[in-house]
Order: C-alpha cells, then structure tokens, then sequence
C-alpha cells in the first residue's frame, strides 16, 4: 500500500460528524511526495523530465570524459566548469601550435632567405674561317652574352673567371681602334643574367693576325640568389 495514499471519509449521522482514514492499495492510486494524488498524465510528464535530465546528465559526462581526454578535467559535471575546461585545452593546443609553428617559420624562413649561388661557364673554340667551330666575336650593345638560370629570385651576377678572352674598342666608321670600355654584368625577374658590352666594344678569342690566332675562350659567371 502507497505510504502517502491514506484517504479521509466523512459521513454524518444524527448530527455528528465522523472521519474515518482509510487506505487505498497503490496500484489504483499514486501520491507524490508531498502527498499530493498524481494522474497519469502527471506521471507521463514527470517521466519525461526525468529522462531529459538523464540525457543532459549523460550528455555532460561525455563531455567530461572528452575534455580529459584531450587534456583537461573539469572540476564538475556542470556546464560552467566543463567551458573552463574547453578554454584550458584551446590555449594549451594553441601554445603548442604556435611554438611549433613559429620554431618551423623561422627555420624554413631562415633556409628561404639563405643567399645561395650558382656558376655558369660559356665556352668558345675555332674562328671565323672555321665553318664547323664556334667562335667568339660580340659587338656590343646589341650582342650581348644571356644565359637563363632557372632562378626566380636573382640577386646579383659576376663575372668570376676567364681565359683566353680579349676586350678592344673598335669605330666601324672610322677603322679606328680604341680602349675598351667597362663590361658589366646584370640580372632579370625572368631568371636571366647578362655579361653587357658598351657600344662599340669587341669581345673576342681572337688574339692574332692569322687564321690561327684564335683560342678556346671561357667566361664563367656567378649569381646569386635565394
């Protein structure tokens, strides 16, 4: 019998009023706590809070267990520290995000930046009355030496070594030889360096008179870039 169930009857007779408690057996009647009856109606109510209380219950220690696993143990169940937790594990994983990043970054940037250097040799042999050689006979400005080196990023050229190379300054109009200007050196965006021959100037393997006198001409270059 429902402890809470206990019902009172009043009935009158000859002017007198009489009470009389009586029990009701719990299968036919609930109570709750406060003695107070519950249809069941009521009863398919208080079900249904409790399961959404079970279920946000659940919910929370699921959370719980996840934000330990990623590093941080809330204090409680409740939402309040469950978001402390959460904030705990976002700074801890962007400390160790940006300590790793930035040691990376600066060791990539670092290896980016680093000037690095390449050669390039052009070689010259035989003379003009050689119909199979090569030879070696710039007019400058319009004949200039290019080479493309591949490089995005060309700082600088310089001209590092030669042999066998022979500068003079020549007037066309006037069969007039002369001293030779400054050979400079330059480089493009589009990877290209250039050995640059003032107007006018010769350069050449040619070092004679005769049919002989030309030599195996080298001029090497180096750039550099990052």
């Amino acid at each position: 019998m429902d402890k809470y169930a206990i019902k009172e009857m009043m009935q009158k007779e000859e002017g007198k009023v009489y009470c009389f408690p009586l029990g009701v057996e719990a299968e036919n009647v609930e109570t709750d706590q406060n003695r107070q009856f519950v249809s069941e109606e009521e009863k398919e109510k208080i079900g249904e809070i409790d399961g959404i209380k079970r279920a946000f219950t659940d919910g929370c220690n699921t959370i719980v267990a996840g934000c330990t696993t990623y590093g941080a143990t809330p204090a409680s169940n409740s939402p309040s520290d469950i978001v402390d937790a959460i904030g705990l594990i976002y700074q801890n994983r962007y400390n160790t995000g940006y300590s790793a990043g930035y040691g990376k970054g600066l060791e990539d940037g670092v290896d980016q930046m680093a000037v690095k250097t390449g050669n390039y040799t052009w070689t010259f042999s035989g003379n003009k009355y050689n119909q199979g050689g090569k030879y070696l006979n710039i007019i400058g400005p319009d004949n200039s030496l290019s080479y493309d080196t591949g490089e995005a990023h060309l700082i600088a050229c310089a001209i590092t070594e030669t042999e066998n190379l022979y500068f003079f300054g020549y007037d066309e109009a006037n069969k007039n030889y002369f001293a030779p200007g400054q050979v400079t050196t330059s480089v493009d965006a589009s990877g290209k360096i250039y050995i640059n021959v003032p107007s006018g100037m010769r350069i050449t393997n040619y070092h004679g008179t005769g049919e002989e006198d030309y030599g195996t001409t080298t001029i090497t270059v180096t750039y550099y870039y990052y």
